[in-house]
């Protein structure tokens, strides 16, 4: 099934389908991040009195219990279940996925004629390969990394992290010393 987030435009809905392999995942995360998000929730609360009437609440339409685990669809009808979404324009307004790509336009070079390339094959899906990248360097087990990202099989694990680091590198060549001294 499509996990990708779906916008009906005579509505103006957004439609959160049910994930891929129906892989719900509980993201543990640690105090600075969700210092960080706490700090978003503030200033999304400062943004709604500020604009007052004119901020766009988001709901979900119809929630069911567990609304976006059961396909559930934004909208902006206010007698619907109220839900604060982590991006979301100043004004309260829904950011779409599809901006990324936008931006990932103008990394590539492709935005306009002429523009330089920043690089030529990077995307943000490389950002999960470098997180599970960064987590193998830091000694996180190949089993956890596979179940933080919600791989299926610890081979698709593998194929993210086979990414050897400068830090990989001297960390092998430091053991090695250690071995012969």
């Amino acid at each position: 099934m499509n996990s990708q987030i779906q916008m009906d435009e005579s509505v103006k809905q957004r439609v959160f389908p049910v994930p891929k392999w129906d892989s719900y995942l509980t993201i543990s995360m640690d105090a600075d991040t969700a210092a960080v998000l706490r700090q978003e929730v503030e200033k999304q609360t400062r943004a709604r009195a500020y604009y007052d009437d004119l901020y766009t609440a988001m709901t979900v339409l119809n929630a069911p219990a567990n609304a976006f685990m059961d396909g559930g669809i934004l909208s902006t009808d206010s007698t619907e279940l109220p839900v604060q979404m982590v991006m979301s324009r100043e004004n309260g307004q829904f950011i779409h996925p599809r901006i990324l790509q936008h931006v990932g336009r103008i990394i590539h070079g492709t935005y306009k004629a002429g523009m330089p390339v920043i690089s030529a094959d990077w995307d943000f899906h490389s950002l999960r390969h470098t997180h599970a990248t960064a987590l193998l360097e830091a000694g996180v087990p190949l089993a956890v990394i596979q179940e933080k990202l919600g791989h299926t099989n610890l081979e698709m694990t593998e194929r993210y992290t086979n990414h050897i680091t400068e830090t990989m590198d001297e960390d092998s060549r430091n053991k090695l010393q250690g071995m012969h001294s």
